[in-house]
């Protein structure tokens, strides 16, 4: 992505968490991730905000993007708001290329 945006370019990165509740309840019991196989890595707010500052980005925003419980047939599909990633599934990053 450096070499593709300019500077001050807007990163875009959507990626699965480690720290959603149900994700951490199937690891510890079944020792296997419930994301989809392509995802090799699944990474915390705290990594993916170090990853891109080395790599020459900044973290402008991190929004949470899908929860859902199952037990009580709740949930939603996306928010503007910052949600802890213990209840979102899914992670937006939003990342400023350095100048």
């Amino acid at each position: 992505m450096n070499a593709i945006l300019k500077p001050n370019g807007i990163l875009l990165i959507s990626t699965p968490t480690s720290k959603y509740y149900l994700e951490r309840i199937n690891y510890a019991v079944f020792s296997k991730h419930l994301c989809p196989a392509e995802h090799k890595v699944l990474f915390t707010r705290n990594q993916m905000k170090t990853i891109l500052a080395k790599h020459g980005f900044i973290l402008k925003k991190s929004i949470g993007y899908s929860f859902w419980v199952p037990l009580l047939k709740f949930g939603f599909v996306q928010t503007k708001y910052m949600m802890p990633e213990l209840f979102t599934w899914q992670q937006i990053y939003i990342a400023k290329k350095a100048s």
